[in-house]
Order: C-alpha cells, then structure tokens, then sequence
C-alpha cells in the first residue's frame, strides 16, 4: 500500500519495478485481490507490506514463501487498541491475534518508517549487491528526511493546552503515543464500524471535558457522523489523514507533505506553541 510504496520508490528508484496493490482512493480494510495481483504475490522477488491492514492479502500470504516477505508489522512494537470501542455491525476492527485487536497504522509514527526503510534497504542489497552504494545512500537520504519529520513533530507537540484530540477513525495510536497524545475515536480500526450511541454520548463527554475544539475525518470515509458530532458539539473540522493513498483530496503530494500537514493540524487543534 502506498507508505510502503513511498519508501519503495526512495530507496530502490528506478532499480526495482514497484507494484502497489492496493490503488489510490481504495479503503485498504475493504481490499480483495483480484487474479492477476494474487499471482502477482506469489511471483514478486520480494514483498514489502504491512499485515493486518487487508485481511485479502493476509490471507493470500498466509502459506507463502516468507523469505521473500517484509511484514512491516514485525519489525516494531505492536500497540493493540486496548480502548477500542464497542460497534454496532459486524466488526470491532481486524484481528491481528485472536480477541486482541492491533492498530496496524505503524507508519504514522516517522521513526517507525524510519526501520522500514533501513530493513528495506538491506534486502534489496541482498537482492541487487552491485547497487548497494547507490541503495545506501538513498535509504540514508530517505532516514534523514524522516528524522526531521520526527524532531518537527516533537517540537510541534510539546507545548500544547491539550493533549487530546478526536478523529473520525481509530488510525492514530501510533502517532499519538510518539509524542504523548490521546486519541479519541468515534469509529474503531474499521472504519465503516458504526459507533454505537453509547460510545458517542460517551465521546461527546470527553470532548467537552478536555475542552477538544476540533473533529478530525479522513479524505477516504464517508464524514457523515463527523459532520452531526461536530453540530452537536459546536466544533470544527479538519482532516487528519492515515495516509492509507494517496489522491486529490490528500491534503498533500507524498507521505512527508502530508504528514506535515497533519503535524499543523493538529497543532492548531491543540493549541501548540513552538
């Protein structure tokens, strides 16, 4: 999917032919394969993807050859949505182990991108050793950028007059505990989950209390409950993108632009200071 795209085309460039699957303006969670991308799995030199986002690609890697897989979910601390919320409908987000429910947005936190692409990194040197000068110097061109998105983040969100911020999709958890932020989510990992009323009643609580003067949606989901939260509760709304593709209504062209735009976001919403 594209963050790992993203790092796909820094790093490897014209030395790799990259092929993403999932297309721009496609909810990730509601994937499914179609053949020629299945067979497309099962003959790549190496595949570079994040499980627990597509239960259709999991599923299609479930008996492959995992020595040419990078499960970026492997490489870094796994945070489950211990507080996810209750739902109406048939889900309570995807399941990464049995009756534990895990955010697999790893790549919102900079520094986690950062391990993708140094892990990236070795295995293409592995895969094209007469290029690794070349490899290395685009992995370490790409490690810095994401280290100065991760220092502007820090100093961005340290001085704020609240820590808290509510968004339309459980997505953030990552980005929140990299720089000690609370997430309020009205949907859980899916989505489309409808929050039941007792969530929102109990979301609407929260905010009041923390003083929230912003609800966050992302481009790709419907705003609808978005939109009659922020009425009831008299606030604004802004977007806060997971960045899950890239398209016309991202509020930037890659992954660092928009990632700064959701750097600012949230500190006009927090009432930061730097």
């Amino acid at each position: 999917m594209y963050p790992l795209e993203f790092i796909a085309s820094r790093v490897a460039g014209p030395l790799a032919e990259i092929q993403v699957l999932v297309p721009p303006g496609v909810e990730p969670h509601d994937f499914e394969l179609t053949a020629s991308q299945l067979a497309l799995l099962h003959s790549a030199d190496l595949v570079f993807y994040q499980s627990g986002i597509s239960p259709a690609i999991d599923a299609a890697l479930k008996d492959a050859d995992m020595s040419r897989v990078v499960d970026t979910a492997t490489l870094v601390a796994a945070l489950p949505a211990a507080d996810n919320p209750d739902h109406e409908g048939d889900g309570d987000g995807y399941q990464y182990a049995p009756g534990t429910p895990i955010d697999p947005h790893t790549w919102l936190n900079p520094a986690n991108m950062g391990v993708f692409t140094n892990v990236l990194a070795d295995r293409m040197v592995e895969l094209l050793p007469a290029n690794a000068t070349t490899i290395g110097q685009a992995a370490n061109t790409l490690a810095d950028a994401l280290g100065d998105l991760d220092a502007a983040f820090l100093q961005a969100t340290t001085n704020c007059e609240r820590r808290e911020f509510l968004t339309s999709h459980d997505a953030f958890r990552y980005l929140a505990n990299a720089y000690s932020l609370t997430q309020l989510a009205v949907a859980g990992l899916d989505p489309e989950d409808e929050p039941t009323p007792a969530h929102l009643a109990e979301i609407s609580e929260l905010a009041r209390e923390y003083g929230i003067t912003t609800i966050f949606f992302e481009p790709l989901v419907s705003r609808d409950a978005v939109d009659m939260l922020a009425a009831d509760l008299g606030l604004q709304v802004a977007v806060l993108d997971p960045i899950e593709a890239i398209s016309d209504t991202s509020p930037g062209k890659d992954y660092l632009e928009v990632m700064y735009a959701n750097m600012d976001a949230l500190r006009l919403a927090n009432g930061c200071t730097w």
